[in-house]
């Protein structure tokens, strides 16, 4: 009996020793679990908080480009606009220049009709006919008058 007492005895003690390793190997495993869950969320977040970085840094990009072409869109109409302002200043010079031709080509034109017409009322054409006609017709309205 003792032999089996003793067996009964050691049986005991094994299985109490195989469970307690059991739970401490399970509360091992929990800790581990809860360890690598832990850092699982850790890389998430980690990863959530590059991608926020790597889309920040490309909005920021995006902007620096965007003005970069409005920067140039704005040169370009300004380089235009000035181009547009020289041509139209050209053009106006070429206007008035053209004008004051015109304009002196008119005077011309009307001084040599002015000297043509003094020529032929010295020379008795019907200009210098119609000026004496006044002429004498107004010496006679003061005649009458008298």
């Amino acid at each position: 009996m003792r032999t089996n007492t003793l067996f009964i005895f050691f049986a005991t003690v094994g299985l109490q020793a195989a469970i307690a390793a059991s739970v401490a190997s399970d509360e091992r495993n929990e800790e581990l679990s809860d360890a690598e869950d832990v850092s699982e969320l850790q890389k998430r977040d980690q990863m959530e908080f590059d991608m926020a970085e790597i889309e920040e840094d490309q909005r920021l990009e995006d902007a620096h480009y965007l003005e970069a072409v409005g920067d140039e869109l704005t040169e370009d109409e300004d380089s235009e606009a000035q181009q547009g302002m020289d041509n139209m200043e050209e053009e106006a010079e070429a206007e008035a220049e053209a004008e004051v031709e015109a304009e002196e080509e008119s005077d011309s034109e009307l001084e040599s009709e002015s000297e043509s017409e003094s020529e032929s009322d010295e020379d008795g054409h019907p200009h210098g006919v119609k000026r004496d006609n006044i002429e004498a017709d107004e010496e006679e309205n003061i005649a009458q008058e008298e």
